[in-house]
C-alpha cells in the first residue's frame, strides 16, 4: 500500500513523459538526479508527501496543490512544481523541525492572538501556525512579487482572508525604499541587504515592526517568525528599533544569516530582554534561534 501511494502521488504531479522518465532512470539506472535535478526533486516530493498521507494534484501546468496538511489535516497549499518551493514545503510539513517549535509554544501559557510572519514566502509558516492557532491574527510580510502572488492564492485557498493580511514590503528598521536583490535563482533567495549578486530585480517599500503593530492593532506580538535574509541585522543592531518591538514580543522563531549578524549576538540580545533563547537546526541549518519570554517578564 505504501508503494502504491508513492507511485500514485508521483503520477498525480507529473506529465506522462516525466512519469516514465522518473521511473526509468530511478528504477533501471538509479541515475535520475544526474539526468534531471528537477525530476529528482519531484520524485522525492512525491515519496515524502505519500508517506505523510498528503494528497497531491496538479493545478494547471506549474502548480501542485497539496491537501491534508496541518494539525487537523484540513489545510492546503500550492507550491510551484519546478522550484525550491518543494524544499521549503519539506521544512514545514515533512520534517519535524517546525512542529517541535510550535509544540513548545503550545505548551507555553501565553495566549496566541497575533502573529507576524516576516519573510512569508508562499505562506508555509502562516498556514502551519493557523492550523495550531486558528483564531490568531496573522500579518505576512513578503517583498517579492511572484512569491506574494502564490501567497495570496494560498490564503484564499484556505479561506483565511479574514484572518491573514499581506504586506508586500520588506521588513526593516525604518520606513524607506530599497533595492530588492536576487541572491540566487531560487524563489527564496531575495534580500535588501546590499552587495549585488545577480542584480536588482525590483524596488520595494519597507515596513517596521512598530508600523505593523500599529496598523493591525497588535499590542503584543505573540509569535514573530523572522526569515528576512540578513535584514535581522537592522532589527537587532538599532537600539530604537529593538525597543519598539522586543519588549512586546513573546515568542521568536528566526533564521539567522551569519554573513550579516551572528546567532550568538541575537541570543545575547534576547537574553538581555529576559528571553530564554537557543540556537537550533532548522532545514538542516544550525543557525536558527528560538526564543520564549521568561514567565513573569511580559
Amino acid at each position: 500500500m505504501k508503494h502504491l501511494r508513492r507511485v500514485f502521488n508521483l503520477y498525480c504531479i507529473c506529465t506522462l513523459k516525466e512519469f516514465f522518465i522518473v521511473l526509468t532512470h530511478f528504477t533501471a539506472s538509479a541515475k535520475l538526479q544526474q539526468k534531471s535535478v528537477k525530476l529528482h526533486r519531484l520524485l522525492v516530493f512525491a515519496l515524502s508527501t505519500a508517506d505523510k498521507g498528503y494528497r497531491v494534484q496538479l493545478d494547471g501546468k506549474e502548480l501542485i496543490k497539496v491537501s491534508g496538511i496541518g494539525k487537523e489535516k484540513k489545510h492546503k497549499i500550492l507550491v510551484r512544481k519546478y522550484t525550491r518551493d518543494l524544499l521549503v514545503f519539506d521544512g514545514f510539513f515533512i520534517s519535524d523541525d517546525y512542529y517541535s517549535i510550535v509544540k513548545n509554544i503550545i505548551d507555553h501559557p501565553t495566549e496566541v492572538a497575533s502573529i507576524i510572519d516576516a519573510g512569508a514566502n508562499i505562506g508555509c509558516a502562516s498556514i502551519l501556525l493557523n492550523s495550531y492557532f486558528p483564531s490568531a491574527r496573522i500579518v505576512c510580510v513578503e517583498p517579492e512579487t511572484s512569491n506574494t502572488e502564490i501567497l495570496y492564492k494560498n490564503i484564499q485557498l484556505n479561506n483565511l482572508d479574514h484572518l491573514v493580511s499581506i504586506e508586500q514590503k520588506a521588513l526593516w528598521n525604518v520606513a524607506t525604499s530599497l533595492e530588492l536583490q536576487q541572491i540566487d535563482y531560487s524563489h527564496d533567495g531575495f534580500h535588501v541587504m546590499g552587495g549585488l549578486t545577480h542584480g536588482s530585480v525590483d524596488v520595494v517599500n519597507t515596513i517596521t515592526t512598530e508600523q505593523i503593530m500599529m496598523k493591525y492593532h497588535m499590542p503584543r506580538v505573540n509569535i514573530f517568525k523572522i526569515d528576512v535574509e540578513g535584514a535581522e541585522k537592522t532589527l537587532f543592531e538599532d537600539e530604537q528599533c529593538k525597543e519598539s518591538f522586543i519588549p512586546m514580543t513573546d515568542n521568536i522563531i528566526m533564521e539567522v544569516h551569519p554573513a550579516y549578524i551572528s546567532a550568538s549576538d541575537i541570543i545575547n540580545c534576547l537574553k538581555s530582554y529576559r528571553f530564554n533563547a537557543e540556537k537550533i537546526s532548522i532545514e538542516g541549518q544550525p543557525i536558527a534561534v528560538v526564543a520564549q519570554r521568561m514567565l513573569g517578564f511580559a
